[in-house]
């Protein structure tokens, strides 16, 4: 994993991120970011994840009586790799709308030493077996 603000490389141990609440954004002096991570490093535990979430929303498809993400229903709910290798385009949006938290923390270790907060995401890119997000960041101390 290789996380990278304004361009110079950045020891991911002081990265961590911020909850993206409804109606809240913020503009703190924001840096532009990209972190490259593989495939591999998201197994297991992301991947479990990943696949309990589209098996939940099967479920709760079923219970609701509506579909919320129409393109999963007509996949049939694969699990995550098929969806990654199938519709690249699908996994990365459930990455960036539902799952980011999930992501975030299994790629980044919860530490009272954060010095830079992911603010905003703007892309979540997957080829060739690694996934490329740009976004942006600010430095702990201006929150």
């Amino acid at each position: 994993m290789f996380f990278k603000s304004e361009g110079e490389l950045v020891d991911a141990a002081i990265v961590h991120y911020r909850l993206f609440e409804f109606g809240r954004d913020i503009e703190l002096n924001n840096k532009k970011f990209e972190l490259t991570f593989t495939l591999d490093e998201l197994k297991p535990d992301f991947i479990i994840l990943a696949d309990s979430f589209i098996d939940q929303c099967r479920v709760d498809d079923l219970e609701q009586g509506f579909i919320d993400i129409p393109e999963l229903e007509e996949l049939n709910y694969p699990d995550f790799f098929s969806l990654l290798n199938n519709s690249p385009k699908l996994a990365t949006d459930l990455m960036i709308d539902y799952l980011f938290a999930d992501l975030f923390d299994h790629l980044f270790k919860r530490t009272k030493e954060a010095k830079i907060i992911i603010n905003k995401i703007h892309t979540l890119d997957y080829n060739n077996f690694e996934f490329t997000m740009t976004g942006e960041t600010f430095q702990h101390e201006t929150f």
